[in-house]
């Protein structure tokens, strides 16, 4: 027993100094074989990877133009020119028809995005030049309901068009196909080996995908040097194994485990495991807005070195409750208490709400009811200004009409409480009778 013990220390040993190295992995073009790429399913079952809506697709690459000289003749427009780059990543299906399918690619030196519906395709292709022998953040999103597709290079905007590619273009789960890699997205070549002179495949480094099923950006951005995981990731990939023939999916929130298998081959034989050596700044800025102005105070922010461990702490100002952390418009974390190790800038918000709603009691029989506060937390509080010979009633009922509590307010009283704590979150209508008039109100509860 003693012996086992001291083997399976070893072997953690190992496995942390691995994970601990910053990896990525090379490519090397070879589009013929199955090899040189990496596979990850997602039918058979079906995989969060697998997104057709509204998502966003970001990694980081590095590659030279003169490994990837083609694509020149690929235009942005309606078409699938997209394919005729040196595919990145490849979702695409063989033959026309079906849900429809997307791809990345870079066509002359430039990022090419390309989706297709079924019945219409678009290709957007990047104003940046990416294939410099420099490390670039590339960011892709595509909204389904109006068609836009946009690109990111580097944290800039730096292309957006409206198509009119709307609509899924997910792999329809159990898809009968006739081509093995139908059901797979493949990293770093084009899937179906068909021809590597037309469609060749991508010769260079790749690190850091994550896809979410949703548009993470809409304007300039801070790049995350080490991707993260929260509940819009369906997959995330940190290329760090350093080793084996299995690309992890670190999408633990709430993916499903669409681990990548990497097929190894060719001449050069590729893919082989390399460390990043993207240039890293050694100080960030950690800066943290309050939400609204002066209702609490957080501790933690300013300057820290890459690597350092940041704490930050949100305290509520009397009156008022801390509600959760934002980031992009995103909530990142509801604790008070937000720890994170410092990789790049960033500017997050800590948002806190009011911890009660207040109505107040008008003379005005037309209009006696004015809210002040809305949503609610915790209770409602009600402040006669006149003291009526007549009690009034408030009851509040669901969304659905079923009454959930009432109280009875007599005159001798200027102040009375309505307790909704109990309450789930969610619309409520809050009506008030007084004499015989009838009030309702919509109300939010947090």
């Amino acid at each position: 027993m003693f012996k086992k013990i001291i083997i399976c220390l070893e072997l953690l040993v190992v496995i942390n100094i691995t994970l601990s190295q910053n990896f990525a992995l090379r490519f090397f073009g070879n589009g013929q074989g199955d090899i040189d790429r990496v596979k990850i399913p997602i039918d058979n079952p079906h995989k969060n990877a697998d997104v057709g809506y509204s998502f966003t697709i970001e990694f980081q690459m590095k590659a030279n133009i003169a490994d990837n000289p083609l694509g020149y003749i690929a235009n942005q427009g309606e078409n699938d020119d997209w394919t005729l780059g040196h595919v990145i990543i490849d979702r695409d299906i063989f033959g026309a028809g079906d849900y429809g399918d997307y791809g990345i690619s870079l066509v002359n030196g430039k990022i090419a995005f390309g989706v297709n519906n079924g019945f219409n395709s678009y290709t957007i292709i990047s104003e940046a030049f990416v294939a410099d022998g420099n490390w670039h953040y590339i960011a892709l999103t595509r909204d389904s309901n109006y068609g836009l597709l946009q690109v990111f290079v580097d944290g800039i905007l730096d292309k957006s068009v409206v198509t009119n590619v709307t609509g899924d273009i997910s792999y329809r789960n159990d898809r009968e196909h006739t081509w093995p890699n139908d059901p797979y997205i493949v990293l770093g070549a084009e899937k179906h080996d068909y021809d590597n002179s037309n469609y060749p495949s991508f010769n260079g480094i790749l690190d850091e995908l994550r896809i979410s099923n949703i548009i993470r950006y809409s304007s300039d951005y801070n790049p995350q040097i080490v991707l993260s995981d929260d509940e819009f990731t369906m997959a995330l990939y940190h290329f760090d194994e350093g080793t084996g023939n299995i690309l992890y999916d670190n999408a633990l929130l709430y993916g499903n485990s669409s681990n990548g298998i990497i097929m190894y081959g060719g001449d050069p034989y590729g893919p082989v495991w390399v460390l990043n050596d993207m240039q890293q700044a050694e100080s960030v800025q950690i800066s943290v807005l309050v939400n609204p102005p002066f209702s609490g105070i957080v501790t933690g922010s300013g300057d820290y070195l890459v690597g350092e461990e940041v704490n930050l702490m949100a305290t509520p100002e009397e009156g008022f409750l801390f509600y959760n952390w934002t980031e992009n418009d995103f909530e990142i974390s509801s604790n008070p208490i937000l720890s994170f190790i410092a990789q790049n800038n960033r500017i997050i918000t800590a948002n806190f709400q009011e911890s009660s709603t207040t109505y107040i009691i008008n003379n005005d029989l037309q209009n006696p009811f004015s809210i002040i506060h809305n949503p609610i937390i915790d209770f409602i509080i009600i402040k006669s200004q006149k003291t009526e010979l007549n009690p009034i009633f408030v009851e509040i009922y669901s969304s659905e009409g079923k009454l959930q509590d009432k109280l009875i307010i007599y005159p001798d009283y200027s102040e009375f409480l309505l307790d909704i704590s109990e309450l789930k979150s969610g619309i409520y209508i809050l009506k008030i009778l007084q004499k015989d008039k009838v009030f309702n109100y919509k109300i939010v509860k947090n």
